[in-house]
């Protein structure tokens, strides 16, 4: 006697061909041998995926566009497309125009800039309200800001100070400047300077404190006097005799004693300096020679070649040593990553990321800490949970702080290994309290959660039930909330794959869903909100060969069918657009589909297919609601 049992859930998704002989394993009976372009649902069935809707075609069609996501908040949202030297926008479904013409601004980033060695996006953004800090693409960071919806910005991102590489040591190698303010000329005693250095941060310390007496109580004192005090230099604003209260100020004017104005009275003083100060090069003259603009006023002590100090160092970020590549927020410090250091921010200034605040250092200082671990791999990815999560090739880290009954701070801070899978340079995204990265193979989605019984963070293979559906390695992900939870990851040969992913009902299944059309390819995606709040967008970046020639276009995915809709609004085509109005019997419209032949789908039943010819199609009968694509 044969039994069939009904099989109703189908949210294990496609199973690797190794598990064909498990039955004993329990998602057997409710995973298939192939799942493509349906959808597994937390419920149980399996629902074929909407079709992608046709946006508009490419900025620039030579090149790849890569999208990246900007929302500020839940109804407005925008998708970034980066070509060559290039960004345009597009919301609410549709192109940003400005005037009738597409909106875009000049970037620095060339076609070259924008791609990884691994085939990924090489940008990394943090979005804080209308700005965006932007790292990556071998170029200096860059901050781009809104400050209207046609309006957008992109500029370098300069620190007010740091981060700093470590101290000059030498005390035979010194620097003076010609001026404690404005414009000023650096001057060096051996070749230091190199054309690599412009744009490049300088910090010049008082190298002989005894040149400003210390400030005392009761001493008589002209106006203009010099005085140190806590390692700050202070600058009388009137004569008097000192009081007995000691200046310890780090902006403006402060009296140290009564404001009394008779004779003798104390005397007010002005921050002058914290014994160091900043200056950017913006030339240089020769090897030893340099000008550079004073962001922080320098010392009287490091003026002139009396000044001559071995107490400096260079700004971390610049051509001659290494810009960021990755980039996120984390305890309201903006965080950078290079290739083996953790910089963040001063507490809530995030273009302050000095480790002292005038001279010292408090919890609210910038971080500078580098993983230590056995091997010399560059940091790939960062992400932020509860710790600060940096992956490199060879390992994964959590930073946060070593005693959570104090501040996160530069003298609270711990940074120890988790694992040692290694991983891409790839987007990772947050889903609830997990974080998911691409292995270094290329071929594994990692998730990245806190166990409690072992009091660090794990990375599960969420591929092991399906390995074979990541073949040829990943280089996109994007997450999708609503209306389908879907981890979605495009593959190196452009074929776009998901994961239905629902931690608290164990729902976990892969799919495949190759595009319609000839010859076509995925390049990269994004998810923003709908216009109208109701669910989120899948967008991508899509190559076809259309009528002979390459094509490339922005596109959504529509949701799938639900009980309720209107069938004649139903969307299963690919690159495609709808009509509905008083009934037609042609359309027009398709020119971005010239030459192809498409199918349709008219007053919700199936149409032969057309050829697009001049842009348009005839109908065997009128219709009023028309699908093509």
């Amino acid at each position: 006697m044969r039994a069939s049992p009904i099989l109703s859930n189908f949210n294990g998704g496609e199973l690797s061909p190794r598990l064909d002989g498990r039955t004993d394993f329990e998602k057997y009976g409710s995973g298939c041998s192939v799942m493509e372009n349906f959808i597994p649902t937390v419920q149980g069935p399996a629902v074929f995926r909407g079709g992608t809707r046709f946006v508009a075609a490419v900025r620039q069609n030579a090149y790849r566009s890569w999208l990246s996501r900007f929302e500020f908040n839940y109804v407005q949202a925008f998708v970034l497309e980066w070509t060559n030297t290039k960004l345009a926008f597009f919301t609410n479904r549709g192109r940003l125009l400005s005037g009738g013409a597409p909106y875009e601004i000049t970037t620095p980033y060339t076609a070259a800039d924008l791609v990884n060695t691994e085939g990924g996006f090489a940008l990394s953004m943090a979005q804080s309200s209308d700005v965006i800090y932007i790292a990556g693409g071998n170029k200096p960071p860059q901050k781009l800001s809104r400050l209207g919806n046609t309006n957008w910005t992109i500029a370098e991102f300069q620190p007010t100070a740091g981060p700093w590489m470590d101290a000059n040591l030498v005390e035979t190698d010194t620097i003076y400047a010609s001026a404690q303010t404005g414009s000023v000329t650096l001057t060096a005693n051996t070749a230091r300077f190199t054309s690599a250095h412009i744009g490049a941060l300088i910090r010049l310390e008082v190298q002989n404190q005894s040149k400003v007496p210390p400030w005392e109580p009761d001493q008589t004192i002209n106006i203009s006097e010099l005085r140190r005090s806590d390692g700050k230099t202070y600058k009388a604003a009137n004569a008097g005799k000192t009081g007995s209260v000691k200046p310890t100020h780090d902006k403006g004017f402060a009296w140290d004693g009564s404001k009394d104005t008779g004779s003798p009275s104390n005397v007010n003083w002005e921050f002058q300096d914290a014994g160091y100060g900043i200056a950017r090069i913006t030339a240089v003259t020769d090897s030893t020679h340099a000008t550079a603009t004073v962001l922080t006023q320098l010392p009287d002590g490091v003026v002139t070649s009396g000044g001559a100090t071995w107490r400096w160092l260079w700004g971390a970020w610049g051509a001659h040593n290494e810009y960021p590549r990755r980039v996120t927020l984390y305890r309201d410090r903006l965080t950078w990553t290079g290739t083996r250091n953790v910089w963040t921010s001063v507490a809530g200034d995030y273009e302050n990321l000095s480790p002292d605040d005038v001279g010292q250092q408090t919890d609210e200082s910038a971080i500078n800490v580098s993983p230590a671990s056995g091997e010399a791999n560059a940091i790939r990815r960062v992400a932020a949970a509860d710790a600060l999560l940096v992956g490199t090739a060879g390992g994964e880290f959590a930073i946060g702080p070593q005693t959570t009954s104090d501040p996160f701070g530069p003298a609270n801070v711990k940074a120890p290994i988790q694992s040692g899978f290694g991983g891409r340079e790839l987007p990772s995204p947050r889903v609830g309290d997990s974080v998911f990265f691409v292995d270094k193979t290329g071929r594994k989605l990692r998730e990245v959660r806190y166990n409690v019984d072992t009091a660090t963070y794990q990375a599960a293979d969420m591929t092991v039930l399906a390995e074979h559906v990541t073949r040829g390695g990943l280089i996109d992900l994007a997450w999708q909330q609503s209306p389908e939870s879907i981890l979605w990851a495009v593959r190196a040969d452009g074929v776009l794959v998901g994961l239905t992913y629902e931690k608290e009902q164990n729902v976990y299944g892969w799919s495949r869903c190759p595009l319609g059309g000839t010859d076509t390819v995925v390049e990269s995606i994004t998810c923003i909100p709908a216009p109208d709040g109701t669910q989120d967008d899948l967008w991508l970046s899509v190559r076809r060969t259309v009528n002979g020639a390459t094509f490339r276009s922005v596109e959504y995915m529509e949701r799938p069918y639900r009980d309720g809709d209107d069938r004649r609004d139903a969307f299963y085509v690919d690159c495609g657009l709808s009509y509905t109005g008083a009934a037609v019997s042609s359309v027009s419209g398709l020119g971005h589909l010239e030459g192809e032949t498409v199918a349709l789908v008219v007053d919700g039943s199936a149409h032969p297919d057309r050829v697009v010819t001049g842009g348009a199609i005839s109908l065997q009968l009128a219709g009023t609601h028309v699908v093509a694509g």
